[in-house]
């Protein structure tokens, strides 16, 4: 059997056990586990699954409900030997392992304490109208206020034309467009007219 043993060091992150609550150490995602005692330490014994423990590299790491601790890589060489303790990141390649070995007993301490309510943002007016939805709606309200304004101030001819062009517009709508005869006759009387 090998131990794996070391102390959780408190910090101003987690001062104390009372705050870390109910935190285990785990080896590669829980088939080894210990538990941290209220003076910070834990200890596994990690039993061979057959004459003795598989030489090969584990990953240790402290699953904790509000607090974030560094993962450790643990090297063991073969069932009698001290394991090896090393920095781990995740996505670093295994071979070579890193020339940084910390010293066994480990030492871990809380490096982040999870947040889990984001309060909600207040209300700001300039976000608001910075959303391109709000955007179009406040184009789409100007267009409706302020073209009236305008066409009023049209001159008569001007005027006269874009009533015709709504006319003509409206009688096409009318007429479904899947009535071959009306767009026949349509193209037709455009021809004549265009000769």
């Amino acid at each position: 059997a090998v131990d794996v043993q070391g102390t959780i060091r408190w910090n101003e992150i987690c001062p104390e056990i009372a705050r870390l609550g109910q935190a285990k150490v785990v080896l590669d995602n829980g088939v080894y586990a210990g538990r941290v005692t209220r003076d910070g330490s834990f200890l596994m014994r990690v039993l061979p699954k057959g004459p003795d423990i598989s030489p090969g590299t584990y990953i240790l790491s402290v699953v904790a409900h509000d607090f974030t601790f560094d993962n450790v890589r643990i090297d063991v060489a073969n069932s009698t030997a001290t394991p090896e303790a090393r920095p781990y990141i995740a996505g670093t390649p295994h071979n070579p392992p890193g020339q940084i070995q910390l010293p066994v007993p480990l030492v871990l301490t809380p490096r982040q304490k999870h947040v889990y309510f984001a309060p909600p943002g207040s209300f700001n007016l300039l976000s608001m109208f910075s959303n391109p939805m709000m955007l179009f709606a406040a184009v789409a309200a100007c267009l409706v206020v302020g073209l009236p304004y305008v066409i009023k101030n049209l001159d008569p001819e001007t005027l006269r034309e874009i009533k015709e062009r709504q006319e003509r517009t409206q009688a096409d709508q009318r007429v479904p467009s899947s009535d071959i005869r009306y767009l026949y006759i349509q193209n037709n009387s455009t021809l004549l007219t265009l000769s």
